[in-house]
């Protein structure tokens, strides 16, 4: 009895030590989950800005037409490849 007893006790003591090993995994993809989260909202943010920026009068002529033909091959190339537009790297985008 008292072997079984220690049986059930190695077994109880490896499931614990498993289970928090697999806890401690899903604490760092839960960490890694919310940094990308983090910068999909700095982005949002970023692209939101460069919304507003460009709804200002005297700068939507100026800049609205450079800004989208540099930062729309940049942010979706899959679009730039449905409208055969050219791919612009950020080094060659133009400038206002």
């Amino acid at each position: 009895m008292l072997a079984i007893t220690d049986q059930v006790q190695a077994k109880l003591d490896q499931n614990i030590k498993e289970g928090f090993a697999q806890f401690e995994k899903v604490q760092q993809h839960l960490k890694a989950a919310e940094e990308q989260l983090r910068e999909v909202g700095a982005l949002g943010h970023s692209i939101n800005d460069l919304n507003n920026l460009l709804k200002l009068p005297h700068l939507r002529e100026r800049l609205a037409r450079p800004a989208w033909s540099a930062c729309l091959p940049i942010f979706s190339p899959r679009i730039c490849s449905k409208y055969n537009l050219p791919p612009v790297k950020a080094e060659d985008a133009p400038t206002p």
